[in-house]
């Protein structure tokens, strides 16, 4: 997930940012992007060597909350796809890491659904 999603979904659902590694809260867009530097992976100590990237892989899953969120994530992923002509994809995707969290289950699928359906009529891709 991109750190402008990240920071728009969590302004939507009144999410307060923050990596428990780091142990930093992110106020800003900027300060958020500061994180997102993976062409550098580095270790966060006492978080047992855990790089970067999963800390924002993990902490871009808890502002997914609701089915638009699901939806506009999805039309991210579509959108570009369809500017690298990408016609086909096969999306793989963990319902459980949102249901344990408790996260309705149709929020997910209609969300991505709803995308997937968009995607196919307005950027002739499909999945």
């Amino acid at each position: 997930m991109f750190p402008e999603l990240r920071w728009k979904l969590a302004q939507r659902n009144g999410i307060k940012l923050r990596s428990e590694r780091l142990k930093k809260e992110f106020n800003t867009l900027e300060e958020l992007k500061t994180m997102y530097n993976l062409l550098e992976p580095r270790s966060i100590k006492g978080a047992n060597q855990v790089s970067a990237f999963f800390d924002a892989y993990f902490g871009g899953m808890e502002v997914l909350r609701v089915e638009e969120d699901f939806y506009d994530l999805a039309m991210i992923y579509f959108e570009r796809a369809a500017s690298m002509n990408v016609r086909y994809s096969e999306l793989f995707f963990d319902p459980q890491a949102h249901t344990r969290r408790g996260v309705a289950l149709e929020a997910v699928m209609n969300g991505f659904r709803r995308a997937q359906i968009e995607a196919d009529e307005r950027l002739q891709v499909s999945c």
